[in-house]
């Protein structure tokens, strides 16, 4: 949705870099990928969150079991594992770099910048992004271990043909 909002900033004429604001149809823009990006940051860190992150993995993989036969489970299963707190923060990343290459900016873990981007400056949210690869240490060994864990009970619980 960031992403969205970047190009209708700019296909409306806004300047991207600087301090000038940008409202289309009421909306401004610089807030509002602010908001999305904060939200973006702010889900996914399993590391503040970590029984809501929990939780929406566990429902997932319940609903998947319980719906779904066949090979298609355990795919899906795997698939939700590592894309629910693996994506939101990894595209947000690559957002961010690529919104702070069109502010001119310079993010960087040293440190937060002032960088102005459709008129809100985006310093600590840039400086937010900075912390993403971190998160690889913490998400991908409990990935893995979730992912283990549900294929094994997935292998388990699987129903048992008789010929």
């Amino acid at each position: 949705m960031a992403f969205l909002l970047t190009w209708v900033g700019m296909a409306t004429g806004c300047e991207v870099t600087g301090e000038a604001h940008c409202s289309v149809a009421g909306l401004d823009i610089g807030w509002a990928i602010e908001g999305l990006l904060n939200i973006t940051w702010d889900f996914p860190l399993f590391g503040f969150f970590p029984v809501l992150w929990l939780v929406v993995v566990i429902v997932s993989l319940s609903v998947i079991h319980h719906r779904l036969r066949g090979c298609a489970r355990p795919f899906l299963g795997i698939l939700s594992i590592w894309f629910l707190p693996v994506a939101p923060s990894l595209l947000g990343y690559f957002y961010v770099a690529r919104l702070a290459e069109l502010g001119e900016c310079q993010i960087g873990q040293q440190g937060v910048n002032d960088c102005w981007v459709f008129g809100v400056n985006m310093g600590d949210v840039f400086a937010t992004a900075t912390l993403v690869p971190w998160f690889a240490v913490a998400v991908v060994p409990a990935s893995l271990v979730i992912s283990l864990v549900y294929l094994m009970l997935t292998w388990l619980v699987q129903p048992r043909w008789s010929g």
